[in-house]
């Protein structure tokens, strides 16, 4: 009886142990989800510049949009005016992330839902697409 008893107690903690570990996220893998999907480009300064809505709507309708995709794999899409850069991606926190693509890397930033890149003195915005 004393053996059974001690079987049961041994497997009740390695069902606990488990689900322990099965509901544990790994560092910041836990925050992909604040930054996955597809993002449109929202806001442009570049130097002393900064682009309203409508200058941005009029290069949309002109066929030159800026967009940002951030898949679930990591992988990521940049398409700007035509071009594509394909890299990976990785959250470091629940509002910041890194972009390596054409062996550069960025930091990205996520506040009041819009994400933040600054490439060459330009900062861009982008807002989440539906």
């Amino acid at each position: 009886m004393k053996a059974t008893k001690k079987i049961i107690a041994v497997l009740v903690c390695a069902f606990a142990l488990c689900f322990a570990l099965v509901g544990c996220d790994s560092g910041a893998e836990q925050y992909k989800k604040n930054f996955q999907g597809d993002w449109e480009l929202a806001g442009l300064t570049e130097g002393d510049t900064t682009y309203s809505e409508s200058d941005i709507a009029m290069l949309k309708a002109w066929g030159m949009e800026v967009k940002l995709s951030l898949n679930e794999d990591e992988t990521m899409v940049l398409e700007y005016f035509g071009e594509t850069a394909e890299g990976n991606w990785e959250p470091k926190d629940a509002t910041t992330f890194k972009m390596t693509a054409m062996g550069d890397s960025i930091d990205g930033k996520l506040a009041d839902g819009m994400i933040s890149i600054e490439v060459e003195g330009a900062e861009m915005k982008f807002k989440k697409m539906e």
